[in-house]
């Protein structure tokens, strides 16, 4: 009988354990990094921009983003004045819990943005799933 409270409870701290290490995994894979605007930098020309990592992954991201608008609820690519744009091929890498920032002039590519709501989307990756790459979005409004 004794041998027999001994297997159930060993049993029951191996399902208790196997539980805390399901959330563990499941909290360190919903850390997303925050990405937010400088609102004081905020031109029709554009914006400072900072990226914090959350996560204790790795991030890696590029120069390249685009913008969209706000309009009716829904939003939608901004047209490009150039669609032959090279952007830099290095990646950024942003260590966990460190930060980086962008100041993003964009009147190259799509010229001053006139009054409304928009938003910034960048693509990165995690050190955990290179070959996946996730967007993140930075809404901003120009008066």
């Amino acid at each position: 009988m004794n041998n027999y409270k001994s297997k159930v409870l060993f049993a029951a701290f191996l399902s208790v354990l196997c539980c805390a290490i399901i959330l563990l995994i499941f909290f360190l894979q919903t850390q997303k990094p925050v990405f937010f605007v400088e609102k004081t930098s905020i031109q029709k020309s554009g914006a400072i921009f900072y990226l914090y990592n959350k996560s204790v992954f790795e991030l890696t991201l590029g120069e390249e983003y685009c913008i969209q608008k706000k309009e009716k609820n829904a939003w939608y690519d901004l047209e490009q004045l150039q669609h032959d744009e090279i952007w830099p091929l290095y990646s950024i890498v942003i260590k966990p819990k460190e930060s980086t920032f962008f100041k993003i002039d964009w009147t190259n590519r799509y010229g001053a943005l006139p009054a409304g709501k928009y938003r910034i989307v960048k693509k990165f990756g995690r050190s955990s799933r290179l070959q996946k790459s996730y967007n993140i979005y930075c809404e901003f409004e120009i008066l």
